[in-house]
């Protein structure tokens, strides 16, 4: 972890490892994705990104984000059933012969929470990032950037950028949907522009950004990490091509990842029913304060004080729902490895023991997916445990060792993971305070997961069941 710590941040993580892996193509929208801008170019990326996820602006999405709950709701209140004494038939009409599990299951319907969960951060980044819905070919496009197969990425680490880029026009993600979705976002800026219609989204707020006079620094509430950058004169901080390749990188990196973060915490939470039954109990006295049929008046921008208190009841008042959604990081993070690259020779001494020579160019890789399931770091790794992130001192502790790294370290940490909570955390309030999830006949013991060699790791599928809340509570 101290090796960890060093290269991925302080003074070595931002002068000798300020960079990932080099992308190799001048693609005009994946070529200016803030995941592949270094130096100044990358710092000024960011400090605009970083702003449009601050405190006060996030929660100027929160509207979209609620309006995009209600279709899941629905969607699980189809499936969901009112009491659990079904018949002992299964109600899937498949019996359970190659999933044995250790806890009771239900003979009750299932629902798909990889397709649940897909729709509703699907929702959210077309509303929010492309200013549209999902329908008119925006999934199908979208979905592409996320199923490509393994050889795109072996070619792309295997062969060099002269002849990736300048030969053979290659990508690794698939040109067509990256010229689709630039083409939805493109249109949407133009009819902005052209009406003068606004709207609170990130879409907007990149084309909002802009610089102050000569040598003003562009203020952020990204932290550090956003440093802040000065320009000689008075401009617009980002061009039209570097708003389109935010908008499809933000999609490309926040849709699946938040959806298997949905996926994997209600999995665990039906398997753990004493777990979901203290996030319940801690959601219903969070929230008493709330009127439960103006909620939506809470988030509908109109409402500022109340929409202050929703988001920060959110961020700050739910102590364990937090650690269950730290835990879940933890055991199922979809990214195994991080990369840093070095940018100058570098000698990493270590006390009794060989120094590691770094030379220019060199990938430094990150074993997530190991650290996380160390037992020398993490007792009984694979076993869900939220206690372990439990308590204000215990959590903050964890995080500055630099063994949890759900969303990275240091300067090229994830910029969106506030936005990612937030959107897990509001539709997990409203979906748990209404609906009980537990296993059933197809809700198997073990995740199983994809062996294509995808970027991100992803489950085969995650089949729980739904209970209404108010009968749920009684037979608790």
């Amino acid at each position: 972890p101290s090796l960890v710590a060093k290269i991925m941040q302080g003074t070595v993580g931002n002068t000798i490892f300020p960079n990932r892996r080099p992308v190799k193509t001048s693609h005009k929208i994946m070529g200016n994705f803030l995941s592949s801008l270094e130096g100044g170019e990358w710092k000024r990326v960011r400090a605009v990104v970083a702003g449009t996820f601050s405190t006060k602006n996030l929660k100027y999405h929160m509207p979209i984000m609620q309006k995009a709950t209600k279709g899941t709701i629905a969607a699980i209140d189809k499936v969901a059933v009112s009491h659990l004494k079904m018949t002992s038939a299964n109600m899937d009409g498949q019996d359970n012969t190659n999933c044995k599990s250790p806890f009771k299951q239900h003979a009750i319907p299932s629902i798909d929470l990889k397709e649940l969960f897909g729709n509703y951060t699907m929702d959210v980044i077309a509303s929010s990032a492309f200013a549209t819905d999902v329908r008119h070919g925006f999934t199908e496009n979208a979905s592409q950037l996320f199923t490509f197969p393994f050889w795109r990425k072996f070619v792309d680490y295997t062969l060099p950028k002269w002849l990736l880029d300048n030969v053979l026009g290659f990508t690794v993600l698939p040109k067509a949907p990256m010229d689709f979705l630039e083409n939805v976002a493109r249109k949407a800026i133009h009819h902005r522009r052209e009406t003068g219609e606004r709207h609170d989204d990130f879409l907007q707020l990149l084309m909002d950004a802009e610089m102050g006079a000569e040598g003003e620094e562009l203020k952020t509430d990204g932290g550090s990490e956003a440093a802040p950058v000065k320009q000689r004169r008075c401009r617009r901080v980002l061009s039209e091509d570097e708003i389109l390749s935010q908008c499809v990188l933000f999609l490309s990196v926040g849709y699946e990842t938040s959806s298997q973060l949905l996926m994997y915490c209600i999995y665990c939470l039906a398997t753990h029913p004493e777990c979901q039954q203290r996030v319940y109990t801690e959601l219903l006295e969070a929230f008493d304060c709330f009127d439960d049929s103006s909620n939506d008046d809470h988030v509908s921008g109109g409402d500022v004080p109340g929409l202050s208190l929703y988001h920060d009841t959110l961020r700050d008042g739910l102590p364990y729902l937090t650690a269950v959604l730290d835990e879940a990081l933890r055991l199922y993070n979809p990214v195994l490895r991080m990369e840093r690259r070095a940018v100058s020779d570098f000698t990493i001494e270590r006390k009794g023991q060989q120094p590691i020579q770094i030379t220019t160019g060199m990938i430094v890789g990150i074993p997530v997916w190991g650290m996380h399931h160390s037992p020398e770091l993490f007792p009984e790794p694979h076993q869900f445990n939220p206690e372990r992130f439990l308590g204000k001192e215990k959590r903050k502790a964890i995080l500055r060792s630099s063994t949890y790294l759900p969303f990275g370290q240091g300067p090229r940490n994830c910029v969106g993971e506030r936005f990612a909570i937030l959107e897990t955390k509001l539709l997990l309030k409203e979906i748990l305070l209404r609906f009980q999830f537990v296993p059933t006949v197809k809700t198997c013991s073990k995740v199983e997961f994809v062996t294509n060699g995808r970027p991100l790791l992803g489950p085969t599928g995650i089949m729980v069941g739904a209970v209404r809340r108010e009968q749920a509570h009684a037979e608790a």
